[in-house]
């Protein structure tokens, strides 16, 4: 499906605010070449990026996100992942949608080059052999979750090793209406993340086995 900027007057009237200023927020379901050129010479000052599909790094490379929710191989493919890169500098919450096979652990870890990262989100119960060393390799993580769409099973919960489960940092997180919920959060700030952050504080003071 294209947008077409012509036809779709509506839509990108969200972008911006009644005080016509650009908007912070911006959920790509989709993008095609004019709406990028649209977004980037308008320079939108976008603090919280949720892109599902293809988002390559020559249209959005010149945001400075503060949250960004995406693929990690869509945005550099058929380049090497890389971090350090600028739009990566200003990163506070990232959630991945990657699944554990597009880099090799010690790819992942370099998830550590990203100097202001605190929030790390994942989709697939395929990362949870890496997690541990995420927590130890990202020393500014204050969170770190595995986002499901659905209870997690039990099955689940037995592969998560003690010294993770005790980690205060790390949770579960169910959440089946990943846009409506972000869509919440861009409204009210009220989204999953605050919901964890709520969570994770309690638990520092009361640290309970989450195989329990």
């Amino acid at each position: 499906m294209s947008i077409s900027i012509s036809r779709h007057r509506r839509l990108l009237a969200h972008l911006w605010d009644t005080s016509f200023r650009p908007a912070s927020h911006l959920c790509l379901l989709q993008t095609d070449d004019e709406l990028t050129e649209f977004l980037l010479s308008n320079r939108l000052s976008v603090q919280d990026l949720w892109a599902l599909r293809e988002a390559p790094l020559h249209q959005i490379g010149a945001l400075r996100p503060r949250r960004l929710y995406c693929i990690i191989k869509d945005i550099f493919d058929p380049r090497p992942v890389d971090f350090a890169r600028p739009l990566f500098s200003q990163i506070t919450h990232l959630e991945i949608f990657d699944d554990p096979g597009h880099l090799s652990d010690g790819g992942w870890s370099s998830l550590a080059l990203i100097p202001n990262l605190t929030h790390l989100a994942f989709n697939d119960n395929e990362f949870i052999p890496l997690l541990p060393k995420l927590l130890c390799a990202c020393a500014s993580l204050r969170g770190l979750a595995l986002v499901m769409p659905e209870e997690v099973p039990q099955p689940l919960h037995e592969e998560v090793s003690d010294q993770l489960a005790r980690d205060t940092r790390f949770l579960w997180i169910s959440n089946a209406e990943y846009i409506r919920d972000w869509h919440q959060g861009a409204l009210t700030g009220e989204d999953y993340w605050s919901r964890a952050g709520q969570f994770i504080e309690r638990r520092k003071g009361n640290v309970t086995n989450l195989l329990d």
